[in-house]
């Protein structure tokens, strides 16, 4: 039986453990997503089909607003923690990067998505 040791002794856990931990915690957060996604849509997503293009807007102001506040705060943290665990398990620190890089990328990603729909070019 093969064990995955950290530098700190008291923690030895097998590849099993370790997967069912991943597993675990895939299926916590899909579910999470999903009871959060249910929420946008039971309070009012549509706009009533003006034609100004805002159908989708209380979705999208949802969504935003949990992806820069508590919720998003936390999905970053679980982001991280996955990174974290990843990255003991491969010993390397390239999933803790690639989970820091994808926390960040949730908090800020809605900032840039609406830079890029509104920005304007000035004329010359």
């Amino acid at each position: 039986m093969t064990f995955l040791v950290c530098k700190i002794p008291q923690f030895k856990f097998t590849e099993k453990q370790i997967d069912i931990l991943y597993k675990t915690f895939f299926f916590i957060s899909l579910c999470l997503v999903f009871v959060l996604l249910n929420d946008a849509w039971a309070t009012g997503g549509a706009g009533g089909g003006s034609g100004a293009g805002t159908e989708g807007a209380g979705i999208l102001n949802h969504v935003k607003g949990w992806m820069q506040g508590n919720y998003g705060k936390a999905i970053a943290l679980a982001f991280v923690v996955v990174g974290l665990l990843a990255s003991i398990k491969s010993f390397t620190l390239w999933a803790f990067v690639i989970g820091l890089g994808a926390a960040l990328g949730i908090v800020y990603t809605p900032d840039m998505i609406d830079e890029v729909f509104t920005a304007t070019l000035p004329l010359l």
